[in-house]
Parts: C-alpha cells; structure tokens; sequence
C-alpha cells in the first residue's frame, strides 16, 4: 500500500474547519465524522488510529481522503438520499387530500381509494391524521 502524507493549503484547513463547524452546529454527525477524518491525519495521526477513534473503518477513512484528493472540500458533503420512490402521484395526493377534507361521507370513497376490504373499519379522525402526514 502507498503511504502519503496529506498536505493541506491554509484555505483548504479553513474550508474543512468552516464545513466541521458547520456539520456540528446541524447536528450532522455523519459529515462531522467525515471533515474530522480528514483533518486528523494531517496531524499525522495514522488512519487506523483515526478509524478507531471516529469509530469507523480505516477503509472508509481511506475512500473519504480519496474523495477529498479528487473533488475537494465539496466532495465531502451530504448528498440527499434519492429514497424510495412515492407510490402516489402528486395529483392522487391532492386528490385524496380533498376527499379527507370533505370529511366523514367521503369515507366510502377514501376507501375504495386504499382498496380497504369490507369489514375493515378505520377511524377516519386517526387515518385522516396518518395519511395527511404522509402525503405532505
């Protein structure tokens, strides 16, 4: 394996202690982990050492100081996670949404909507609550 030392411009050290700063006051432990992982082994602390200390990988360490050598400060921030795609189009969101809003006599509907089986009773106050959450 290669060993290197990285060497940080006094603007890259900055940047990464603006993004640590950063990371800590959002509560984003993940990028804070991630800037400090990066900050450490400058004070030339080896990357197993670092690993244990941050409670990660050295192979995680690694692939961050990577990511950094090659894309920056920048490439060591939190993407959005894509997730799973929605079930319902916002279009059937709104719909449903009006019809929750009609209240009770919209029950019928509402269930034909979910394909709820006969005999199945729902509390619309509660199913209201629970699929107004999920829709917005």
């Amino acid at each position: 394996m290669l060993s290197f030392r990285l060497v940080l411009s006094s603007e890259q050290r900055e940047a990464l202690l603006t993004h640590l700063r950063a990371a800590e006051t959002r509560g984003d432990l993940r990028a804070t982990k991630r800037f400090l992982a990066i900050l450490a082994p400058r004070e030339n602390r080896p990357i197993r050492d670092v690993a244990r200390l941050l409670n990660l990988t050295a192979e995680a360490v690694r692939a961050w100081l990577r990511k950094c050598l090659l894309l920056g400060v920048t490439g060591l921030e939190s993407k959005k996670s894509p997730g799973r795609p929605p079930k319902w189009t916002k279009s059937q969101k709104r719909e449903l949404t009006r019809l929750l809003d009609e209240g009770p006599a919209m029950l019928g509907v509402v269930r034909q909507l979910l394909a709820l089986p006969d005999g199945v009773t729902c509390d619309l106050p509660a199913l209201w609550r629970v699929l107004r959450r999920s829709l917005h």
